[in-house]
């Protein structure tokens, strides 16, 4: 097949090009290369060039199928260079022309950072409680009576309504650098009759949806609340059957249940433990006051860019907007919350407090609280930062030239699929997303239907990136090697990822040894007499 390479690189980026291409074709520009070439070639081009690949590094490949046609195979580098069809611009500007996230379509972003801020630099307090403190420090591995998302949840609820009868605005407040004492917050999160059993039902009574939104992300940033009451069994009625169709209505369902409680056995010695357990988790030997300097200064400015945010809240929860601002915050928080727990500690991090946040190997204080919630908070905004760029900025494969050949015999039923969900996009331009059920039997090429499906719902058709979870890791590693084989896709654009390296590593050595047979080398085929192998020459000669 002839190809033409064409180089947009520059910098040091050029002579690293130019060395790659001037071994496998002729130079006839500048920037041109031309050859005739096998795909083995073609493929062993784009390797070389994407592992010596930088910022600078931009080269397209073409496909000269006829006189008056081309092919735009790949573009290793910066796509920026070229369009979706490999042209080269030939007028630039110098106008900023995306400055601003209103100006990306993602007008919504402020929104999603402060009340992801905020969450971040709360949603850990509750594990400043003794009996938390405790559990760190006595490496004990069995469950909380209220778990950390819980505590941490009540505590910010203990908050708005202490500012709330004192005639203030929490965020106000916040924002001023007057963060109520724990004293006067735990009174609110406590059942004034029982001094044991904590009381939930304020989150009903709220008005605030800028508080709903804080409050969801701290108690679902490790696990989602399930409507389930003190006894385990689900809620009932015709409100839990119809579901919640606001935030608010959400925390009517949302009790202590399973998820975030521990029962206590049936025998007293248990019994009695447990309710000493549950009175640590709502007794703390230090206030908020103790916390660095820093914590103390996220948490003004970003309640302050909180309240000035909360009346697009308040729209944003009329139209139906929130839910996706929540799963964006919420994506951002889980990410940065288990990214920073993985970091070691700042040896630089001054702070008076001796609370800590989790422990190492050595079963030890990691991270302190504050710096933990700061870290998190970092992170987590990074992300966010970067999700309007999720869409154009990650790899695709390219145009796959099997994607678009035609099926035959009994999987012409492929095409037809494919063909059906490219005219409903046509017809319905402004829908976006699907909900599809592929039903096949096995062996009818429901793997090569998905991936055909799934190019024709891109924006770009013919190019591919889609994620595919399996519930089984052979059928996960088959399905990789089915892409791998028939798509013709390479390394670089298909990867495959199990829980288990060692089954990876045999399945690899299985299709290494179907590849090279001859490699094989067998010492006991089963049909030898023990005479022949202790007579033949072996390495294991001198060690029986």
């Amino acid at each position: 097949m002839m190809v033409i390479f064409v180089s947009m690189s520059e910098k040091k980026a050029i002579k690293t090009t130019r060395r790659v291409l001037d071994a496998f074709a002729n130079r006839i520009g500048e920037n041109t290369w031309q050859t005739v070439i096998t795909q083995e070639g073609i493929d062993m081009v784009k390797r070389l060039l994407r592992k010596s690949a930088s910022k600078s590094t931009s080269v397209s490949c073409h496909w000269i199928r006829s006189r008056q046609i081309s092919e735009l195979l790949w573009i290793v580098g910066n796509k920026n260079k070229f369009d979706e069809d490999g042209n080269v611009p030939v007028n630039s500007t110098g106008r900023e022309i995306l400055k601003n996230y209103v100006e990306t379509g993602w007008s919504f972003m402020p929104v999603v950072q402060s009340i992801t801020a905020v969450a971040a630099l709360l949603h850990d307090i509750g594990k400043a409680s003794r009996y938390f403190q405790a559990k760190l420090g006595n490496d004990s591995h069995s469950a909380d009576p209220f778990r950390h998302e819980l505590i941490s949840a009540m505590l910010v609820q203990g908050m708005y309504c202490f500012c709330t009868n004192q005639n203030r605005d929490i965020w106000e407040e916040l924002a001023a650098g007057k963060i109520p004492q724990l004293k006067d917050i735990l009174n609110y999160c406590r059942d004034a009759s029982n001094e044991i059993k904590p009381q939930y039902k304020p989150f009903k009574n709220n008005t605030s949806i800028t508080l709903y939104c804080i409050l969801w992300l701290i108690l679902s940033h490790h696990r989602l609340p399930l409507p389930l009451n003190d006894n385990g069994d689900k809620i009932t009625g015709s409100d839990c059957k119809n579901g919640a169709s606001k935030l608010s209505d959400l925390f009517s369902y949302i009790t202590t249940g399973y998820t975030y409680r521990r029962f206590a056995e049936n025998d007293s010695s248990d019994v009695n433990r447990f309710k000493s357990d549950l009175d640590c988790c709502f007794t703390f030997d230090s206030d908020f006051s103790s916390f660095s300097k820093k914590w103390q200064n996220d948490l003004k400015k970003w309640c302050q860019r909180l309240r000035d945010v909360s009346p697009e809240i308040e729209k944003f929860s009329e139209n139906g907007t929130l839910r996706l601002i929540l799963r964006y915050a919420r994506l951002s928080l889980m990410l940065g919350d288990h990214f920073f727990s993985s970091l070691d500690p700042d040896p630089k991090w001054q702070s008076e407090s001796s609370l800590y946040a989790n422990t190492n190997q050595d079963h030890r204080g990691k991270q302190k609280l504050d710096e933990h919630l700061c870290g998190v908070k970092n992170v987590a905004l990074k992300v966010s930062h970067y999700l309007p760029a999720v869409k154009n900025s990650l790899p695709h494969t390219g145009i796959i030239r099997s994607l678009k050949q035609k099926s035959e015999g009994k999987y012409i039923w492929q095409d037809r699929a494919a063909a059906a969900v490219k005219n409903f996009r046509k017809e319905n331009p402004s829908v976006s997303g699907a909900f599809i059920l592929n039903l096949a039997g096995t062996g009818c090429g429901k793997t090569t239907a998905n991936a055909k499906i799934a190019a024709v719902l891109g924006e770009e058709e013919g190019t591919l990136r889609f994620t595919l979870a399996l519930g089984l890791r052979t059928l996960t590693l088959q399905t990789g090697d089915e892409y791998r084989d028939r798509l013709r896709l390479t390394d670089e654009e298909l990867a495959v990822v199990i829980g288990s390296d060692a089954i990876l590593h045999l399945h690899e050595q299985e299709r290494e040894q179907q590849r090279n047979p001859k490699k094989d080398i067998n010492i006991f085929t089963g049909s030898e007499s023990l005479e022949e192998i202790f007579d033949a020459e072996t390495v294991f000669e001198g060690e029986l």
